[in-house]
């Protein structure tokens, strides 16, 4: 037997809230009030060409939080916050205390580690030299 090595895996398609939305109001406007009849889902898969998983689970988001259950939760505000310095800050410290980094970031009240991957990042180098 010969195996070929390689994966089958299919990555998982996100849908954008457009077209959730879309498919969400389709379902709405296809039901009786609070029942979700056999097969409507499918319909409507099958119509906006999205697999019927997807239109069973917005139609379940859907039924738990409404629009806002439907929506992509993750879409702007997510990740680490960036850690802001600023740059007039920097000038207003005395040349004694920033003469090392440690000195320069116990006075900025920042972490030595952050001031130095933004010195790498050549945000504020003319700042310090002057």
């Amino acid at each position: 037997m010969l195996f070929v090595a390689g994966s089958n895996n299919k990555k998982k398609e996100i849908y954008h809230d457009d077209l959730k939305i879309v498919i969400y109001l389709e379902l709405l406007a296809r039901t009786d009030p609070p029942v979700l009849r056999r097969g409507v889902s499918k319909a409507v898969s099958e119509k906006i060409d999205v697999p019927l998983k997807v239109g069973q689970s917005i139609s379940k988001n859907g039924q738990t939080g409404g629009i806002n259950g439907v929506v992509n939760k993750f879409s702007r505000n997510y990740g680490r916050k960036r850690i802001e310095i600023d740059l007039e800050a920097i000038k207003s410290i005395p040349l004694r205390q920033r003469s090392t980094f440690q000195d320069l970031a116990n006075a900025l009240g920042v972490k030595k580690t952050t001031l130095y991957n933004r010195f790498k990042n050549v945000i504020f180098v003319i700042t310090l030299m002057t």
